[in-house]
């Protein structure tokens, strides 16, 4: 039992990169403790894409309620509407 030797630092920063596969958010879960396999990685940031495509969705569904319509920005011209002619240029 005495001739066994440990090894100290052996876990660097660099081997804990080549560890875990994946970008920035995937590294981050692991280091939050939210997932603890890559495969809980995958349906996180598969979960995550659902709620941002349904997001999209609402906000391009809506966003015809903001501002002002494309409709009131037209100006008929002189001759599409009766009487028109006395339309200032």
């Amino acid at each position: 039992m005495s001739n066994v030797e440990f090894e100290e630092n052996s876990f660097s920063k660099e081997s804990f990169r080549t560890a875990i596969k994946g970008g920035l958010i995937t590294r981050l879960l692991f280091k939050y403790g939210v997932v603890k396999s890559e495969k809980e990685a995958n349906l996180v940031l598969i979960a995550i894409a659902v709620c941002a495509l349904i997001l999209t969705f609402f906000v391009v569904k809506n966003s015809s309620g903001f501002g002002v319509s494309a409709r009131q920005n037209v100006v008929p011209l002189p001759g599409a509407i009766p009487g028109g002619e006395n339309i200032p240029r």
